[in-house]
């Protein structure tokens, strides 16, 4: 349940910031958090930790943002505030549930500020799973400047393919350095120092 829970967040916040992209309108979102313990519409949880909510949000703010448009399935690239941005290329992949690449498309752009342009169209072949997914990113040389990840059904709206999915072995490590200790000087021993002279002497 949890875990749905986290779909549902991230794909809602995501999907209310993304839909500005052409018309900027202003976004007011209520609420940002519940006031009691709630698995959805909250960008950070009663006990104050962040949702995917918040990283759904985070990701369609990206000051520049490459996104799939569902209502007119066409691929999105919106510059909020990156400056002008030449040389980009937008990349789109259709893969199935099984990781098979069933479409793909490329296209070269440049991106002003506070611009959105739609370089290309989403196209469907057949032999799609029930629910697939689009990978997208977008480049300005070998530099990765955004990217995103959607999921689609055949059906609309049906994802219960995803419940289907093999589970994987993930591993994972990580690094941490210890902090480095910062000695406080005694006050006493500063105030002496100051109100008698570094030497001593008074």
């Amino acid at each position: 349940m949890a875990l749905l829970a986290q779909f549902v967040n991230y794909e809602g916040y995501r999907g209310m910031f993304e839909a500005q992209s052409k018309n900027r309108m202003g976004l007011l979102i209520w609420m940002s958090h519940s006031c009691w313990p709630s698995f959805v519409w909250q960008t950070y949880d009663y006990y104050f930790e962040p949702t995917a909510g918040y990283f759904g949000a985070k990701k369609a703010s990206e000051p520049l943002h490459i996104q799939w448009n569902a209502a007119s399935d066409n691929i999105e690239v919106v510059n909020y505030s990156a400056g002008a941005a030449a040389g980009l290329s937008a990349r789109v992949q259709l893969i199935n549930s099984d990781g098979t690449v069933k479409w793909e498309k490329s296209a070269s752009l440049d991106s002003a500020e506070d611009s959105m342009a739609a370089p290309f169209k989403m196209e469907y072949p057949a032999g799609l799973t029930p629910v697939h997914f689009i990978r997208l990113e977008l480049r300005q040389g070998r530099k990765l400047v955004s990217d995103n990840f959607y999921w689609r059904g055949v059906e609309e709206e049906n994802y219960r393919a995803l419940r289907a999915l093999p589970k994987v072995a993930i591993d994972a490590a990580t690094t941490s350095e210890r902090p480095r200790r910062t000695v406080v000087p005694d006050y006493h021993a500063v105030q002496c120092v100051t109100e008698s002279g570094a030497d001593g002497a008074s």
